[in-house]
């Protein structure tokens, strides 16, 4: 534990302060919470040998549940969230109680479960800034383009029911039949790799990119853009939740203008800038 605490402080210097910046944080941190994993899977382990009184049958059902909790999301799960790690939790938690209780207790039991709680609650409240993010932004999309403006939308999760909440129609690349004037906005945390069908590209052209910026940089961030992902869904290249100063979203919002759009693309610059975009 003295070890994990000295490299989280290491981490938390060369994120916040001038010793370095994100891309030599993430590897640090990656570290960290693999180390943390193996750490929880070395004690439990131990932990299951010295239950002390226990019944064999006993011993082997939290051994058990402690195995398949533990490979079930490697080997059955469809996609990496953390949620999938929730069925190993009850099993760790009753070894490591019925180890550690009493006079057996670590100095540290306190600690660990002080930390564990205030992390509990960033995390929350990180949870709540990132959801409030497509609440607020699905509602000024609203009062940007107006009731008349038909409003499409790609992604799933919270900001689905907030699209959805503000009148927005789910863009389906093989039904949607999109009109002139229409709008598509894409969240590419939520949306992932999902974008505009080949066959609507020709007539669609980026308007705008929204960025929405977080109420505090030192709360964690539960979510980034794809592929990183995070929390509800872990990229290949990503974190369950890590620090950033980052966006909280990338939001594209593209325009239905066959016309204009194929004369754009006929004269578009090799690789346009955002001072390119035009409302």
């Amino acid at each position: 534990m003295t070890l994990l605490a000295s490299i989280a402080a290491i981490a938390a210097l060369l994120y916040w302060g001038s010793l370095g910046t994100e891309e030599g944080f993430t590897p640090l941190f990656k570290a960290v919470l693999l180390a943390n994993g193996l750490l929880v899977t070395l004690v439990t382990g131990a932990g299951l040998k010295r239950l002390p009184g226990e019944r064999r049958e006993d011993v082997a059902l939290l051994a058990g549940w402690f195995v398949a909790g533990t490979l079930f999301p490697v080997l059955l799960a469809p996609f990496m969230a953390v949620r999938h790690g929730l069925p190993v939790i009850p099993a760790v938690l009753l070894i490591l109680g019925r180890w550690m209780r009493g006079p057996r207790a670590p100095r540290w039991v306190g600690a660990g479960v002080g930390l564990s709680v205030a992390l509990g609650v960033a995390l929350a409240v990180a949870d709540w800034e990132y959801a409030d993010t497509y609440r607020e932004q699905a509602r000024a999309f609203r009062e940007r383009f107006g009731e008349e403006t038909r409003l499409w939308y790609l992604g799933d999760w919270g900001w689905r029911w907030y699209a959805e909440a503000e009148g927005m129609r789910h863009y389906l690349s093989e039904h949607s039949q999109l009109l002139d004037g229409d709008v598509v906005i894409i969240p590419q945390a939520t949306a992932g790799p999902n974008g505009v069908a080949p066959r609507d590209q020709p007539r669609v052209r980026l308007i705008d990119v929204v960025e929405p910026l977080p109420r505090s940089v030192f709360l964690p961030r539960i979510m980034l853009p794809f592929p990183e992902g995070g929390y509800y869904s872990v990229g290949c290249e990503g974190l369950p939740w890590i620090f950033s100063r980052t966006p909280l979203e990338r939001i594209m919002i593209f325009r239905v203008d066959a016309v204009r759009a194929s004369r754009e693309m006929r004269h578009a610059p090799r690789h346009p800038s955002h001072r390119d975009l035009d409302p």
